[in-house]
This record gives structure tokens, sequence and C-alpha cells, in this order.
């Protein structure tokens, strides 16, 4: 049992978690929480939605009951920008991901943009982030760019820019040179598949 503070102050409301699956809570007027069965402690960690975790990071190998345990955490960041053109107008109703090192989607509400392009993620874990737009008719190819969100700011990410590309026209044949049709046809660059898969014709 504890409470949930952010600087000094209860955290109501908030969804806290502790170990690796399904124990959750919702904190109470005064920050408080109760976890009647907690998981083998060396290994739990406190998750609380929307907010970074300060301290304890983890109970190490306590054992039996604890309680009157303070929580710190600081509230999230968040990230937001705009989807443009190359000649600066912005792009409504494109979808935006946040991507975690290592190409992890970070689960989120699917974010589009505004009428004027623009775009926000809300609470946000402090770290470094790849930002990406899909146009919906693959018509446009727009160049990820990277932010870093630390702490309760909110972080400005360099603008998206879409700009057309070059059209690529080819054909599929077969070892003597006859036209093959049903293939999948994919166009990568830089180790990344940048446009769905065509079929080719004959």
């Amino acid at each position: 049992a504890g409470r949930v503070l952010v600087d000094g102050q209860p955290v109501v409301g908030a969804r806290i978690s502790f170990g690796p699956s399904v124990l959750a809570r919702f904190t109470e007027a005064d920050g408080g929480f109760f976890f009647s069965c907690a998981p083998d402690t060396e290994s739990a960690r406190f998750d609380v939605e929307g907010y970074d975790v300060i301290a304890p990071q983890d109970l190490g190998a306590t054992s039996g009951s604890i309680s009157n345990l303070i929580v710190q955490v600081a509230k999230q960041g968040g990230v937001r920008g705009r989807v443009r053109t190359a000649s600066g107008e912005g792009v409504p109703g494109v979808e935006v991901k946040l991507y975690a090192p290592w190409g992890r989607y970070v689960s989120q509400r699917p974010v589009f943009t505004s009428e004027t392009g623009a775009y926000e993620f809300a609470a946000v874990p402090s770290g470094a982030y790849e930002i990406r737009a899909i146009d919906p008719n693959r018509r446009a190819h727009c160049r990820p760019v990277a932010v870093v969100v630390a702490g309760r700011q909110s972080s400005v990410a360099e603008d998206l820019v879409f700009s057309r590309g070059a059209r690529v026209v080819g054909h599929v044949v077969d070892a003597s040179g006859v036209a093959a049709a049903g293939f999948s046809v994919q166009l990568w660059k830089d180790g990344r598949r940048y446009y769905a898969d065509l079929i080719a014709s004959a």
C-alpha cells in the first residue's frame, strides 16, 4: 500500500500497475493505492500511466507486506509537430506514428493531422523517438524525423515534409525473357519498404 505523489501532491485517478502484467489499480483522492496480492518484488516495477516513475524504480528483494510506500512521479511530456508539403502547405488527415528505438511502434490512439497539418502525442515517456507520416494514397514519401522527449515539457519536432517521388516503371520477366504476371513487387530504400506491394501484370 502507498501513495503516488507528483511534486509532493497526490496523483488522483491515475492507473498504477505493479509487476509484469495484470496487477493494476486507480489511485484514490489522496493518491493512495493498495495491492492485496503482489508478484515477486525482486523483478516487479511500478508503472503509472501518463507519468515517469522517479522512485522507487523497483522494490529489490523485499518480502512481506509493505505499507506507507511513496511512489514519486513526474508528469510525462508530449510531442507536437506539423506535416507539410515541400511548398509549406499543411497536409490534413495524415496518420502520424511514433516509434521507439529499433523500430518498435509506441502504442497510442491513432493520431491524424488537423486541417493545418498539425499533430500532437500526449503523455510520452522520456526517451528518443522517430516520427513517421504515412500518405494514405502512397503517392508521396516523407523522411522520418527524430525527437527527444525529456520530462514534462512538450517537445516540438522538425516538420515532416511530403514530397513527390520519381515514378518507377518496369517489367517482371522469367529466365527466358517472357513477361510474368502475379508476382509481388516491392520498393525498398535503406532497408525499409517505402510502398505497398504491387502485383505485376502481363
